[in-house]
């Protein structure tokens, strides 16, 4: 193989070594041409079928904005029986559509990964579609990483993704987001606390 792909069975693929994620790179024939996946997610510009047709678009989203939040604990950290809490850490994302509208979404976890993960692979998937494609969208994202991002930072990162995406729809239909899920389960429900971690404040021999 030369420095730049290697050739399976008639087919170009992207070489990892020189910098390119083969995992996001469609293959291409010995020509060049490239050779447009089975599983592809829905193009929700062409004429695709009824609810994805272009004219039906009414909206697209062209900005997506993250705010890496983190909030040291200093003497209110604490532990438990894996690992010492120091800081409590959330990711909020805002997508906007040229209509105005801004949807908003939030992930736990480690902030500034997730916010440059969103940033470098989440956003140029979600620049320029239809909000209302949340199914084509989630699976942009999730898919060619499926193998190894069954959980942790991409999940979360698409998380974020996803509930501003139904935080977009149910602002364009004037319908709260319960309703275009199915409707409520119930109308009311019991609120807990979770604790007994051993805090960093706390006196070793009590």
């Amino acid at each position: 193989p030369d420095s730049t792909s290697l050739h399976l069975h008639g087919i170009q693929v992207p070489n990892v070594m020189d910098g390119v994620d083969p995992y996001n790179q469609p293959p291409t024939t010995p020509g060049g041409e490239q050779i447009p996946s089975p599983l592809s997610a829905p193009d929700p510009t062409g004429d695709v079928g009824p609810n994805l047709r272009k004219e039906s678009i009414e909206m697209r989203i062209t900005d997506v904005q993250v705010y890496p939040l983190v909030q040291p604990l200093d003497i209110k950290s604490f532990a438990f029986s894996q690992v010492w809490v120091t800081s409590r850490q959330v990711t909020i994302v805002v997508l906007t559509t040229d209509d105005g509208l801004e949807g908003c979404g939030e992930a736990f976890g480690p902030a500034l990964a997730l916010a440059r993960t969103i940033e470098t692979f989440c956003a140029p998937r979600v620049i320029g579609q239809d909000p209302f494609n949340t199914e084509a969208i989630w699976d942009s994202i999730y898919r060619p990483y499926r193998h190894n991002s069954q959980k942790g930072i991409l999940c979360e990162a698409l998380s974020a993704i996803d509930i501003a995406l139904w935080d977009i729809k149910g602002k364009a239909t004037g319908q709260p987001v319960y309703n275009l899920l199915g409707g409520a389960f119930r109308d009311r429900a019991h609120a807990y606390a979770t604790g007994l971690y051993h805090p960093m404040a706390a006196d070793p021999k009590a």
